[in-house]
């Protein structure tokens, strides 16, 4: 431009040249060469060409030093044309260096009414001056003029502004300068540059502003416009390019706006043409009210009569006027890094308040390739970008034409802004104003292939405004308070395009909405869809398939992690005013929508709640297709609900449950009116109902739903029809206080304070708590109940929930007989846990185990013949039928306990180990099962005898195969007597009063009491434990009375006993002949010990004290024989069995009294004692057993040997002559002997009868008969 300037002055008249020196002794290049301050104060000293005011003339200034200016004197350079203000310049360089002009006191520059004005090379720093026409304090300033450029300039350290020019016309150019560090104060407005066009005349206007720096200005004064740079259009024909400028660390002040850039366009009648373009330029750590970055206002005004002061923007009140908007403002490939505004727009604000009319043009404002990155909001909206829009006639879609969208954000990215206040609600905020226009005209913005990610406030927000989404664009790791990725209110809506991917990721809520947060209007009667599409592809349906919205892994604390309120399912498209359009929202909602979520999420859409819904079987989630349940209770009984609070799509989110009656004489308890739910978990409710009527309805509802429609209201609420039953036997409805001092109520009422519950057969152990609770006594007798006292609010009957408080390892129901739902009972003990049927598996186990079972008794001989494990086996029936007692809890606390609990079951055919069968096992089939190991073993013994009579030279059995079945037979029957008392064990629930008359009673099966005793599946389990109770209890008695039966076996009543001698003799051979009643002794005293601790009154003292009674007694009779064994090695062996079972009870009763510390030292020596024994047993038989074996085997060789030499000697005698045998008196007949294969003996008649232990001493007659 300086050198079109140039030509052109060449072409009016030469150009006078006249030269600034820093002082009088500098040396000039021409006698027209003086001070600057004597060009301002001595013009007749100056030569007429160089005077201020000249036309043509250029002021070179001179280096050398500084040119200072002093007492307030102002260079006016008015009504001039070509005024060329130049450093030291040489031809062909772009510059050499800088003249600096120092303005000790204000000084400054005016160009008023002037043209064609250059400034290069020049440095001003520490000017200011006073103009009072134009009411502004500046360094340069500029007036009325025409075709100004300014470059390679630096304006330094000023006092108000650096550089203001009022309707500097044509074109204006400003490049290669810096702009530092100019400042106003407290009454004067300042800043580095300003422009301001207002009131100028029309004339086309470039104003060109590029490679420039505005650094560091700002202004302390109220109402001040201060920035880095302003420009304020208001002029018809103004347009504005701003390329490649650097503006950091800028302050417009207390109320300033566009901390770095302002930039302001007010129009006025028929004003166009109009534009604005910043591009490729760096805004940074800017500081103001709105837009620290960059502040953007396009304005409808009325006309002034007169220019207004830059102070006037901001406190009008704009009204409506006929005008034409500017058409177009753009920034394009700039950066805004680090800026802080106090309200909104903390990198770009742009407000647009126009009200054009119906033909007007609309501004078009384009965002395009931006970074809007670290800026800070400390309140309000907008961290990176806020967008003020009150232009663009989005009401024109619900006439059916396509909406113009002219603000878009295009391929930007805004990423890591920050909300410094929780006050604030997004990031990228698209606000409307509060005007009444904005009510008629709502806004919309496009958004188009752009990314808003990791800021620390919501990405997107609109109020009363519209988002169109194209392209790709991406919505990642926001996080607010509501919406963390997209917050709409106000009626916000967002659009769509065709060929449109919105991905919302990763976002999340403080409270609600983690990817999109909308305003409530699913409560509304027909609410419009929040998301909507372009009206071209409502025409052409095939194009909804190219529209996706990805909702992935967002989150929120309170509800809607995927999406919060709006409405998802019962909405309204906004063109369904076509007849054609056959779609409804919650059809679209699914069609563009993918919601990934963690499958525990209860809550990826939902709303404030407006519905009360059921919990599911497992209390996982919400059935709200269940709108009503039923409870049977007692008056002033309390009874559970479980219950979710549920907005739109039954998305669970957290509220406040009110409870209503039907009836209005009833009541519920004043703390169940109004109850809160929780998010994340089924939530019980608890309500006491207190009604003399036969029945009651509870409404549950969501408390204080306001605008909600009566539809929704209906649908919303869950009813619960409580029967109210007839106060039981023994109580009395009253409605007198109870003696706990409560509020006058309605409720079953004890008559007596000494009303209880009780159980018979089994264990007494439950009663009342002043008539109000139940609870079982100490010493309880399962091994599965808590052994102390529990008190238990509950109402007049057993089978209530909170009887479960007394229930250990997970049991629940009556009497804790079944587990709690989800869990099941394991094998081992009566725990139950959350188990799988993946362990069905140990079938296998139980098989192998029974089969090696048969064979440790074959191959050790180690059955009941031999009398060894006689004691030991009784030792392990004793302690097992009193596990509870003698074991206790610290089968679960120590592990050594546990592996001798696991010695004792395996002597008693049990598992021992604890481990889980099967989903869904319980004490029913676990009964089953204990009935099935048995036979099991009995069929593998049936087996391998019917294999040794088909292969009896084979062994397969042992030398008797009735010792086998003997054998487990005896080890087998304390756990079928065990179970068969199991299966018909029953309780007796009854009440009694004070007078113990009997009023109500019910049986149930003691091993479950939620199954009633003869009722239902317990009737085919109580027939086979009969079945197999009619043969173990006479089999025990015959055993009893085999060794007097035996004298009546030829009797045709005890034929019998003959036939099943072979069994009998198995049991009786270790004993002696008048002892042989000790093994049926040994049984039915297991089958009276058995029935006493089935008893109702047998609680742990007695238990210990019966099995110590027993083991005195059996050891005194044995005794008292002087040893039932015809073995003193058996004896002993029984002996110290029997003495260890007797030390052990004792021990327990003893450790009991000092709260058993000591018991599981008891264990430990009892239990390890007996192993010990049966290891040393175990050893001894089975050596026994080999030495037998190898004797055997020498007998066989040498029978082999003897009989070869008898052959010989036969043949010998055949090949002699036969001579006659009789050769005397008496006459021997000698005949062939025949060998005998078998003999046929009447067992009947005893003295045909062989011992089966061949030994001398063994007698089958009567007590005195002996067989040598």
């Amino acid at each position: 431009m300086l050198v079109t300037l140039l030509s052109f002055s060449s072409q009016q008249e030469p150009l006078a040249v006249c030269y600034v020196k820093p002082a009088d002794n500098t040396t000039c290049p021409s006698y027209l060469c003086y001070t600057l301050q004597q060009y301002a104060e001595k013009q007749q000293s100056v030569a007429s060409q160089c005077r201020l005011g000249r036309s043509n003339t250029v002021y070179r200034f001179l280096d050398g030093g500084k040119h200072e200016l002093f007492n307030n004197i102002t260079l006016n350079f008015s009504s001039s044309e070509s005024i060329f203000l130049l450093g030291n310049w040489v031809e062909g360089t772009h510059r050499v260096s800088h003249a600096e002009i120092n303005c000790k006191s204000s000084g400054g520059f005016l160009f008023q009414y002037a043209s064609n004005i250059v400034i290069n090379n020049l440095t001003f720093t520490e000017c200011g001056h006073w103009f009072n026409h134009i009411t502004v304090q500046a360094t340069l300033a500029f007036h009325n003029v025409l075709n100004v450029s300014l470059s390679d300039t630096i304006v330094r350290s000023g006092t108000g502004y650096g550089l203001y020019a009022l309707c500097a016309m044509g074109s204006v150019e400003v490049e290669y300068s810096e702009f530092s560090f100019n400042k106003g104060t407290d009454e004067i407005e300042g800043g580095n540059a300003g422009f301001l066009y207002a009131n100028c005349t029309d004339t086309p206007t470039l104003l060109s502003i590029r490679y420039s720096h505005f650094l560091n200005g700002s202004s302390n004064c109220t109402n001040s416009l201060a920035t880095g740079l302003f420009v304020y259009v208001w002029t018809n024909g103004v347009n504005v390019e701003i390329d490649n400028i650097t503006a950091v660390g800028n302050s417009g002040g207390k109320h300033a706006i566009g901390g770095n850039v302002l930039l302001i366009l007010r129009n006025r009648t028929r004003i166009i043409n109009n534009w604005i373009v910043v591009k490729n330029s760096y805004i940074a750590e800017g500081r103001a009210y709105t837009g620290g970055g960059m502040d953007i206002s396009i304005l409808t005004t009325p006309q002034y009569d007169s220019p207004p002061r830059v102070s006037d923007y901001g406190a009008t009140n704009w009204t409506k006027a006929e005008v034409l908007a500017p058409e177009v403002v753009t920034v394009i490939n700039t950066q805004f890094v680090g800026n802080i505004a106090g309200h909104q727009g903390g990198g770009l604000y742009l407000i647009t308040h126009e009200d054009p009319g119906i033909f007007s043009p609309i501004a078009r404002v384009t965002i395009q390739d931006c970074l809007f990155t670290r800026n800070t909001l400390k309140s309000d909206s907008g961290g990176g970008v806020a967008l003020h829009l009150n232009n663009h006639p989005v009401f024109a879609y619900l006439n059916h034409s396509n909406p113009q969208f002219y603000t878009s954000l295009v391929n930007c990215t805004i990423e890591e802004n920050f909300l410094d206040s929780e006050t604030g609600i997004g990031d990228v905020v698209f606000t409307a104003s509060s005007a009444v226009f904005v009510v008629l005209k709502p806004s919309g913005v496009l958004i188009e292939d752009s990314r808003i990610s990791n800021n620390n406030c919501t990405g997107v927000s609109t109020v009363k405004s519209a988002v169109m989404f194209a392209g790709k664009v991406t919505i990642s790791g926001n996080s607010a308070i509501n919406g963390g990725g997209i917050i709409l209110c106000d009626g916000g809506l967002l659009l769509f395009r065709a060929f449109t991917t919105l991905i919302i990721e990763d976002n999340s809520a403080k409270h609600a909405g983690g990817g999109i947060y909308a305003e409530d209007s699913c409560l509304q009667s027909e609410p419009i869809c929040f998301f909507q599409l372009d009206i071209a592809i409502y025409r052409d349906a095939s194009l909804n398939a190219t529209i996706h919205v990805e909702m992935i892994n967002n989150t929120a604390v309170y509800a809607g992690s995927a999406i919060f309120g709006g409405s998802v399912v019962y909405c309204l498209l906004l063109p369904q005013l076509e007849p054609d359009l056959n779609i409804t929202g919650g059809q679209m909602f699914e069609q563009l929508f993918e919601i990934v979520h963690p499958p525990l999420d209860l809550s990826p859409v939902s709303s404030n709640p407006f519905r009360v819904c059921f919990c599911s079987q497992n209390h996982s989630w919400p059935d709200c297709s269940n709108r009503s349940i039923r409870r049977e209770v007692y008056p002033g009984e309390k009874l559970s609900v479980f219950v979710f609070t549920v907005g739109q799509a039954n998305g669970v989110a957290a509220h406040t449950v009110s409870a209503l009656l039907k009836n209005n004489n009833s009541k519920l308890a004043d703390q169940n009116k109004l109850q809160d739910t929780y998010k994340s978990n089924c939530t019980r409710l608890n309500y006491t109902v207190f009604s003399r009527q036969p029945s009651e309805v509870i409404s549950l509802q969501v408390n204080q739903l306001s605008g909600i429609s009566s539809e929704a209201s209906r649908r919303g609420i869950a009813k619960v029809n409580v029967t109210l039953k007839p106060c039981p036997i023994g109580f009395t409805v009253t409605a007198n206080p109870p003696p706990r001092g409560r509020p006058t109520w309605i409720g079953c009422y004890a008559l007596s304070r000494n009303f209880s519950f009780s159980v018979t057969n089994q264990t007494t152990g439950i009663s009342s708590s002043d008539g109000y609770g139940i609870r079982y006594q100490p010493h309880c007798p399962y091994d599965f109940c808590k052994d102390k006292s529990v008190n238990i609010s509950t109402g007049p009957r057993l089978p209530d929930f909170q009887s479960n408080a007394q229930c250990a390892y997970h049991r629940a129901g009556v009497l804790c007989g079944a587990c709690e739902p989800g869990y099941s009972l394991i094998l081992g003990n009566s725990e139950c846990r959350r188990c799988t049927s993946e362990n069905l598996s140990l079938f296998i186990v139980f098989a192998v185990a029974g089969l090696l079972l048969v064979l440790l008794i074959i191959l050790t001989d180690l059955g009941v013949s031999s009398g060894s494990l006689s004691g030991l086996i009784f030792y392990a029936n004793l302690v097992q039928v009193n596990s509870s007692d003698f074991f206790g809890k610290y089968v679960s606390e120590d592990r050594r306990v546990y592996l001798c609990s696991i010695f004792i079951s395996w002597l008693n055919l049990d598992f021992g180990i604890k481990r889980c069968f099967y989903d869904g096992m319980d004490a029913y089939v676990k009964t089953w099962l204990q009935f099935a190991f048995p036979l099991y073993v009995w069929g593998i013994a049936g087996l391998i005898i019917l294999l040794s009579r088909r292969f009896p030279s084979r062994y397969i059995a042992g030398r008797s195969p009735a010792k086998l079945l003997a054998a487990l037979f005896l080890v087998s029957y304390a756990k079928l007597l065990r179970t068969i008392i199991h299966a018909l064990s029953y309780v007796t629930l009854f009440q009694h009063a004070t007078d113990n008359r009997e009023l109500e009673s019910k049986l149930l099966w003691r091993e479950d009491g939620n199954l009633g005793y003869l009722q239902g599946k317990h009737i085919p389990l109580f027939v086979v434990a009969v079945g197999f109770g009619l043969v173990t209890l006479p089999y025990a008695l015959v055993l009893f009375s085999l060794q007097w039966l035996q004298k009546c076996s030829h009797l045709r009543l005890c034929s019998w006993v003959g036939r099943l001698k072979p069994v009998f003799d198995a049991y009786t051979a270790p004993y002696k002949s008048h002892c042989r009643f000790w093994t049926g002794w040994l049984l039915l005293v297991r089958v009276v010990v058995f029935l006493t601790f089935a008893s109702p009154h047998t609680h742990s003292t007695l238990r210990l004290s019966l099995i110590l009674t027993t083991c005195v007694v059996v050891q005194t009779i044995a005794w008292s024989f002087h040893g039932v064994f015809r073995s003193k090695y058996n004896d002993t062996i029984n002996s110290v069995f029997f003495l260890n079972l007797g030390l052990f009870a004792a021990a327990t009763s003893y450790t009991y009294t000092n709260n058993g510390s000591h018991q599981p030292a008891a264990i430990l020596t009892s239990v390890s004692i007996s192993f010990a024994l049966f290891v040393f047993v175990l050893l001894y038989h089975t050596l026994s057993q080999a030495r037998v074996t190898k004797a055997w085997r020498r007998l066989e060789a040498w029978m082999k040997n003897k009989r070869e030499m008898q052959y010989l000697r036969g043949a010998w005698k055949r090949m002699r002559p036969e001579r006659d045998p009789c050769t005397g008196t008496t006459c021997v007949s000698v005949q062939k002997k025949e060998r005998v294969t078998q003999t046929v003996v009447d067992l009947f008649n005893v003295q045909y009868r062989e011992p089966l232990i061949n030994s001398p001493t063994a007698s089958y007659g009567t007590s005195g008969d002996t067989i040598n």
